[in-house]
């Protein structure tokens, strides 16, 4: 587990997994937290640096918690992982939560709104597809907003992204 970790920390860690050859770091899990206690969360810009490291580990469980992600950062996220399967074809359990994944931070009109929220469904059907991730069985993502839309839509679209599939969603 790392928590608050700079992005020059997360540089140096990368540095020392790549200068390792032992084949023994395949299935380490990730789960990677911000210190809420000391304010310092997991921003949107740590995303991709963090999910590098998992071309060294290849986890079964990858969870991100107390972050400040917004949509446009959990776009940021699913779109790497996608990009990247072969490091998660042994990921079993992925969880995003406390991250503000509801909210957005950039452009708010309807027509951007509506193409973020379709790509994220996208990535998420994607990620569902067993041939993608074939050892994929839940993924989590509580915590994140969903009160703060009384008709509760995104939250809607997330829990029926993977429906008919072999992947459970989770959304509260």
């Amino acid at each position: 587990a790392l928590m608050s970790m700079t992005e020059i920390s997360i540089q140096m860690f990368e540095e020392s997994l790549a200068a390792q050859t032992e084949p023994a770091l395949n299935n380490i899990d990730c789960y990677f937290y911000g210190d809420y206690l000391k304010t310092r969360y997991l921003y949107a810009d740590t995303i991709t640096p963090l999910l590098r490291l998992t071309r060294f580990t290849h986890p079964k469980r990858l969870v991100f918690a107390n972050g400040v992600f917004y949509r446009e950062g959990f776009e940021t996220l699913l779109q790497f992982m996608n990009q990247n399967k072969e490091y998660y074809q042994d990921l079993e359990y992925f969880e995003v939560s406390r991250s503000k994944i509801h909210a957005y931070a950039g452009d708010t009109t309807e027509e951007a709104l509506t193409t973020l929220t379709n790509n994220i469904i996208a990535h998420l059907q994607e990620m569902c597809n067993v041939n993608n991730y074939p050892k994929l069985t839940k993924m989590v993502f509580n915590n994140n907003g969903y009160n703060e839309d009384t008709n509760h839509a995104f939250q809607t679209r997330i829990l029926e992204a993977c429906n008919n599939t072999h992947v459970t969603v989770i959304a509260e």
